[in-house]
Order: structure tokens, then sequence, then C-alpha cells
């Protein structure tokens, strides 16, 4: 096992350095390198204090978050869900079997640019950043950027999303609305599979056309509100935006709408799916910033983040699993009505995944979801123990254990 260098050992803090060992909420050590493949209904919750440098006011928020931290953050979340002790091996975990010429997708939420010229900077919306980075780990494991599709069907990519994306890996494909990096979706393919026949009674949806390309699908949600109309947005209603008409959706999934339907929702209309339920690999709940209360407006600090923006990444593979934790956070936050939630416990009954609420938000224990904490900027004893019992068994080194003495000293 490689070592992390003692200046980015340092910077990161918590746990053994290749995330072999954690302590958990209940206090005792996780070893991850024993239990790989260990996705199932898992959640990581990534921190890092050190992810953004905003003060909330001068520019545009996007400018202010640090790459080399959500690389690692990223790095660190991907290891722990699949319960490798490398990055490597943890993204042929996520992505696997990949051939080259196999296509993988990266659905995120620009939700607030309709167009070019209505596409404002202050609007909580997709960052490139945390695109890089899962960009950055599947490079790592060979994955051409021309397979990789960086979607968003139905708005517009702007060049503060777009430019730093390419400046850094210029093969990734763009694909948006009107192809504003020459990839415009298109929604032209009679083939049956790209038809979603809702339950409720709203017209046929068609998914773009390339979806009969992609083999690997990640979906990209953001850790916000949505008013009193849908009440919270996170990975299932991330998917309406693979769509053009979106505002059809609404009256029967809206929680204040007089056609809200708990059993006949396009929410899991879509997510069944073969397209979507069979190739999601992947979901990030970018949770960098956030907003505690809407989807429309700019980021805010949080009072249960102790008055800082979130800094986080929430990270599963099962869909039901991260919109509940993200919910509770939401929730804990800023109040949500039940009902809000309702899409989940149905999301459950239909086999989507695991629904459940942690028991407070000071000691966040779950029974069914297997929920992992991931501190980027402290360390506890605890962690030197289980630091120092995995140097013994030989999966950490000495300069490991050093080094996250010297974090623990710095540790508030």
């Amino acid at each position: 096992m490689g070592s992390l260098s003692r200046r980015e050992f340092l910077k990161k803090g918590v746990c053994a350095a290749a995330a072999l060992a954690c302590s958990d909420s209940l206090g005792r050590c996780m070893s991850y390198a024993n239990t790989p493949g260990a996705t199932g209904n898992r959640v990581v919750w990534v921190h890092d204090l050190n992810a953004t440098f905003w003060d909330g006011s001068t520019g545009y928020y996007g400018h202010y978050v640090d790459q080399q931290e959500v690389n690692a953050m990223i790095d660190r979340g991907v290891k722990v869900l699949t319960g490798n002790s490398d990055s490597v091996s943890a993204w042929r975990e996520i992505v696997s079997n990949y051939s080259p010429g196999e296509k993988i997708a990266i659905k995120v939420n620009m939700n607030n640019c309709w167009n070019l010229s209505d596409c404002s900077y202050t609007n909580i919306d997709a960052l490139p950043q945390p695109v890089n980075g899962i960009i950055a780990g599947l490079k790592s494991i060979g994955v051409s950027g021309s397979d990789i599709y960086v979607m968003e069907p139905s708005k517009i990519l702007p060049g503060r999303f777009g430019d730093p994306i390419l400046a850094l890996y210029p093969d990734v494909v763009i694909w948006d609305a009107v192809g504003t990096y020459g990839h415009a979706v298109t929604m032209n393919s009679s083939n049956p599979s790209l038809l979603i026949q809702h339950s409720s009674p709203i017209e046929d949806s068609h998914l773009p056309d390339q979806f009969l390309d992609i083999k690997y699908f990640i979906n990209m949600p953001i850790l916000k509100g949505h008013g009193d109309s849908a009440g919270v947005s996170f990975t299932f209603k991330n998917n309406f935006g693979l769509f053009w008409e979106i505002p059809k959706f609404h009256p029967y999934c809206f929680i204040n709408s007089p056609n809200y339907s708990y059993d006949r929702n396009p929410l899991h209309d879509i997510y069944l799916n073969a397209h979507i339920k069979d190739k999601t690999v992947l979901i990030v709940g970018d949770a960098l910033f956030g907003h505690r209360t809407t989807n429309a407006g700019p980021p805010e600090v949080w009072n249960t983040f102790g008055g800082e923006f979130p800094n986080s990444f929430f990270m599963s593979t099962d869909p039901v699993a991260v919109d509940s934790v993200m919910y509770d956070f939401m929730n804990a936050e800023s109040g949500k009505p039940a009902t809000s939630q309702l899409y989940l416990h149905r999301a459950m009954e239909l086999g989507l995944g695991t629904h459940e609420h942690w028991n407070n938000a000071t000691d966040k224990v779950y029974s069914s979801i297997d929920f992992r904490k991931i501190e980027m900027s402290t360390a506890s004893r605890l962690d030197i123990d289980c630091g120092i019992r995995d140097f013994k068994a030989g999966s950490a080194k000495a300069q490991d254990v050093k080094d996250l003495i010297d974090v623990y000293m710095k540790t508030p």
C-alpha cells in the first residue's frame, strides 16, 4: 500500500492514510480493507472544512473551491463506499467490467440555467470541481475522456461550468440542451426502451437518445430544498433534468398540489426505467454549499454545520438511502413537511433501496442504512488507535501513523 506524503496527510487528516480504518459514530474501529464490495445501502458522508473558502458575498462562490481537496474527498469516499484500500480498485468496482468505447454519463444539476441570458451566478447550481474529481477517478483506471459524457439534457451548461472541466480534460464530451460545447442532446429515437409510460395521466416521456450508448450512469444531485412545492430536491428529482418538458411532472410530485399522488409519482416511473435503475452505478450528492431552503437562491451558511457551508459529499449506490440521509440533514436544518419524504417510502416499497431516518441530529445513528462519516480535517485518539491496529496488521505504514498523530496534536 502506498503512503500519502506528509504534507498531504497533514492537510487532510483523519483515519489511517488510505482510509483503511476510521471510527464510526458508535466509537468502533471500522476496517474497510476487509469488506470489499460492501456498497449495498452504505451511505458515505465526507466532510472537509478546507474544501471551500468563500466569504459569502464576494464574487461567484464557485471560484472559491479547492480542487485538490475535492479530489481527495471523492477519492476517500469511493474507497470507503466500496471497501477498497486503493482508489483504482474502488473505481474499477464502481464501473465494473468497463471496456474502451463504453460510455459513462455524469448527470449534473444546472436547474437555474434555462438559457445563457438567464443563468445567474448567484443561484445554487452544479459546480465543475466535483465533476473533475469524478473524472480524475475514472481516468485513473484508464477511462478515455471521449467515453465520459457530462450531461444536463434540459438546460444550458455555461462557460463557468464547462470551461474548467475542458481545461483539465479536453477530450471529455459535454452534452446540454442546445449544444453549447458542440453536443446537443437528441430525443428522436423510436427505440421503445427510451419511453417511459407514466402511472399518472402524463404523456409518455422520452429519455435522451444518448442513453442507448450509455452503460454507466452517475447521478450528481445537489443538497438543496425546494420550497413548499417538493420540499427537497435530491437524487430522484435530479432525473427530471433528463427531459425537456419538466413542468408536466410537477402536479403529480409536488406535495402542495391537489393532484399529488403517493403511488403514481413520476419520480418513481423514471427511476424504474431500466436505463436509469440498471445503469446507475454511483450517486454523489454535492453538498459543498447546497441550499438550506430552496433550489434557486444563493448559498447560505448552515446552522447545523456550525455556521459554515456544508463542505460535504454524500456518496452511495442506493438512491433511497442517500436521499434519506440528505433529507435528514435538510430537515434538521430547516424543517420539512413529512409529506416531502413520502416518495422515499414508496421507493422502498418498489424495491429501489432502503429508507430510514436517523435517531437524532446529534448522534446520526441508523439501524438499517450503513452510514459512514469521514472527517477530513480533524483526528481523534480512536483514529490513532485504529491506525496502529492497521500498522500491526501490515495495512498501514509507520509514517501514516506518525502523520495521524501530528494531525491529532493540531486538532482543536
